[in-house]
């Protein structure tokens, strides 16, 4: 029979605790290993059997001189893994295996949590080993990675081109109406105002035709109407072009 008992965690440690109990095999139990997985920090590793009674005649023992009463040694391996074991049948007929009747405990603190793991018995005289469902530390050897930090693009400011400004216009203003212009302006209620009316179609047709602004300034400015003539008697520039 194996048990197990893990208290904790105190001061940042687990106590981790098994029982062996041989009720009544005779081929009794050499080694005890404890699996993890992963290498874990372990503290305070122990071992304890009860005392063996000393040799008398016909004891049952070799050579009457009664079982041992050695401490298991403790291999931790690769740290992997943990294991107690006595002496070999081989090397001791006598050795302090688990024999029938006998409890022994194994122990160690380890700071890393209980996961669900296996133990693995192996026996004294005869048999292969075996392995049984116990809880034992478990720590991954994944290095965590951090997370990174989302940034935030900034949008960019959309502009509006020469280009697509004078298609807007040609969408708002249909071709057709730029031909009657004070009709258009008019009926649309944006200007009512004769000299108004022109300044804006003025601006509009500076944003399509891309004409040079300080002309349609020069030409807006003008107060003569259509037909009227400048000073040098030619008609005005502005009604010519917008009128033609």
């Amino acid at each position: 029979f194996v048990g197990y008992k893990v208290t904790g965690p105190n001061a940042g440690l687990w106590h981790y605790e098994y029982a062996v109990f041989n009720m009544n095999l005779d081929r009794a139990i050499q080694s005890f290993q404890v699996f993890f997985g992963f290498p874990v920090p372990l503290s305070n590793i122990d071992f304890h059997a009860p005392p063996e009674e000393p040799g008398w005649a016909n004891d049952g023992t070799v050579g009457d001189a009664g079982y041992s009463s050695a401490p298991w040694t403790i291999d931790g391996g690769t740290g992997s893994a943990l294991t107690w074991s006595s002496e070999t049948f081989a090397q001791n007929p006598n050795a302090n295996a688990i024999r029938w009747g006998t409890l022994y405990n194994f122990r160690f603190d380890s700071s890393a949590p209980p996961s669900g793991s296996e133990a693995t018995i192996g026996f004294f005289k005869t048999g292969s080993p075996v392995t049984v469902a116990v809880v034992a530390p478990f720590m991954s050897d994944a290095t965590p990675t951090a997370t990174p930090t989302a940034t935030v693009s900034p949008t960019p400011t959309a502009t509006i081109s020469p280009t697509a400004r004078r298609q807007s216009l040609q969408q708002r203003v249909p071709l057709r109406e730029l031909l009657r212009p004070r009709d258009y302006i008019r009926r649309q209620g944006l200007v009512p105002h004769p000299l108004r009316a022109r300044r804006a179609l003025v601006t509009a047709l500076g944003g399509i035709l891309a004409v040079p602004s300080a002309y349609f300034s020069k030409c807006s400015n003008s107060p003569r109407r259509s037909g009227e003539r400048s000073k040098t008697g030619t008609p005005s520039q502005r009604d010519h072009w917008l009128f033609m």
